[in-house]
């Protein structure tokens, strides 16, 4: 940590104070608000312990969860897991849950702070209540099938995009045509110590043998083995068997559409927009390489895109023979989710609290515990030398996150403040001036018009001086907001943030695992502020 003229590197950076932050998450991070009935609990220790209380009183079937899992890890042989699986079936075992989509390569590193914040919430939590065992578990989003927003990560500012010709389930797509994305990674990482270990985990867990979803989670168990945590995959038939009566409830009686529509307008009274668009169905039919939406239109049901319909008898059937090719959308996902999952906790991006705060009421009326809503944390990552940049033209780290005309107007303002102004030393010098003069005229009044010759130089040599200072501050200033700008661009890549951008192996390889043992070390889950990792 660098201190000095009272500048602190490792900052943390209000929420107010991140323009690229949504309304809700600057709303959000006040601590009225977090009182209001649109979070059931505030996000907190004490709204934890309610949570905790309401968890307590609602059965779910835990050896089906604990064999699920079971079953997923054994098949990608992964082992030193068989403690967090197994608990799972004790009544005391509770879950604080994020969810991802499977990106390639984990896509943007906020994924890894996501995976972090919730782990780290899980060991806060069996601190607090030790009368509980709480596990981080990460909900696979493996039935997206959004291909657009897993394919691609930046590296070292590079997009590097996968070329799959896969649909469907973004989870069940085989890791193919990957070569020559691997290779334009590995050229970029260089040869390293820290590079030939990720190009080793590439090679063996991105393999043509695996789905996306499998090779995710083997890769971020290799990546941060020494943390307790799982990683579910609900893409799964005897899960799905457990959500019949809420496929049926949403397909055939439309259920979900007035309550949600109604926590939007709750939402709306404060002030805040939606993040999802609720529909009079929110399931799609998912198929070996297709997962397309389901519409009522003329007395059937129909799988857009698709040759497919089914009447009313015929899709009642499908669901109850067939749970597993029901998808829900991001609407009733959340349901799924904490239908099987024993959560106390729900660990999320701005974007994602947001959707599931307008889903209070679903929650109610099917009868499951509503989990607390808490914000992931945002790290920020800066080297030394940008720090030290910082502190030297005078900003905060908080002003870079601003419009680049913005910075510049800061270091010119903050600049006039040393501008060049010899007028003291003029005057002085005329004064000076007057009283060579009388002495020389008392003196020796022939030499009157040569001492007011040289005199003059004096005046010519302030004026020289003043003409080269100007110029070297104007040189100075080009060249600090040269400097002061390239910090924000590493602040803000192509003006996004740093975390929805870069991918984590531009910091791994410079790091290696040192890089998320000291993003752990300053993560708190409980402490709304942006986090900056030195």
């Amino acid at each position: 940590m660098i201190e000095s003229q009272g500048f602190t590197a490792n900052l943390q950076i209000p929420f107010s104070e991140i323009p690229q932050f949504s309304d809700f998450d600057k709303w959000y991070a006040y601590p009225e608000n977090q009182k209001l009935l649109l979070f059931e609990n505030p996000p907190n220790l004490e709204g934890i312990a309610n949570a905790l209380k309401a968890r307590k009183e609602y059965q779910i079937d835990r050896n089906l969860l604990a064999d699920t899992v079971a079953e997923q890890y054994q098949s990608l042989k992964i082992d030193g897991k068989s403690n967090e699986i197994d608990s799972l079936r004790a009544e005391n075992t509770f879950a604080i849950t994020c969810a991802h989509q499977p990106n390639v390569f984990t896509g943007p590193v906020f994924f890894i702070y996501k995976l972090l914040s919730t782990i780290k919430l899980a060991e806060q939590c069996n601190k607090v209540f030790p009368e509980a065992k709480f596990v981080p578990i990460l909900y696979l989003g493996s039935e997206d099938h959004d291909v657009a927003e897993i394919n691609h990560i930046h590296l070292f500012g590079k997009r590097i995009e996968w070329p799959t010709s896969g649909t469907g389930a973004v989870g069940r797509i085989p890791c193919t045509e990957l070569e020559d994305v691997k290779e334009e990674i590995y050229k970029i990482l260089g040869d390293s110590v820290h590079a030939d270990e990720l190009k080793a985990l590439i090679d063996s867990c991105y393999s043509p043998d695996n789905t996306l979803a499998e090779a995710i989670t083997l890769f971020l168990h290799h990546l941060l083995p020494q943390y307790p945590f799982l990683i579910f995959n609900p893409d799964d038939e005897k899960i799905k068997s457990h959500f019949i009566d809420i496929i049926e409830a949403d397909i055939l009686k439309s259920e979900s559409y007035p309550l949600v529509m109604e926590g939007q307008e709750q939402m709306a009274g404060y002030g805040l927009k939606t993040q999802a668009y609720v529909r009079p169905i929110n399931f799609f039919y998912l198929g070996p390489n297709f997962r397309e939406r389901i519409e009522y239109l003329d007395g059937k049901y129909h799988v857009l895109n698709r040759d497919i319909t089914f009447t009313i008898d015929e899709i009642k059937a499908e669901i109850k023979g067939h749970p597993e090719r029901f998808s829900p959308n991001v609407i009733l996902r959340p349901l799924l989710q904490d239908l099987i999952l024993p959560t106390i906790a729900f660990v999320g991006g701005g974007g994602e609290l947001a959707y599931w705060a307008d889903r209070r009421l679903l929650f109610k009326h099917f009868n499951i515990p509503f989990p607390v809503l808490i914000r992931r944390d945002s790290v920020l990552v800066l080297d030394q030398n940008s720090l030290k940049k910082i502190e030297k033209f005078h900003f905060k780290i908080s002003d870079l996150l601003h419009e680049e005309h913005e910075i510049k107007t800061k270091f010119i303002t903050f600049n006039e403040a040393k501008s060049v102004d010899f007028e003291a030393e003029r005057e002085i010098i005329k004064e000076l001036s007057i009283k060579i003069l009388q002495k020389t005229g008392e003196l020796d009044p022939s030499l009157n018009k040569f001492t007011g010759a040289e005199l003059n130089q004096f005046h010519k040599i302030i004026d020289n001086i003043e003409a080269k200072l100007v110029r070297s501050l104007k040189n100075q200033n080009e060249v600090g907001i040269n400097q002061i700008l390239n910090v924000r661009r590493k602040i803000l890549p192509d003006d996004q943030l740093q975390e929805r951008h870069e991918n984590f192996m531009s910091y791994y390889v410079l790091k290696g695992k040192s890089f998320f043992e000291e993003a752990y070390d300053i993560l708190n889950p409980l402490d709304f502020k942006m986090k900056v990792l030195v």
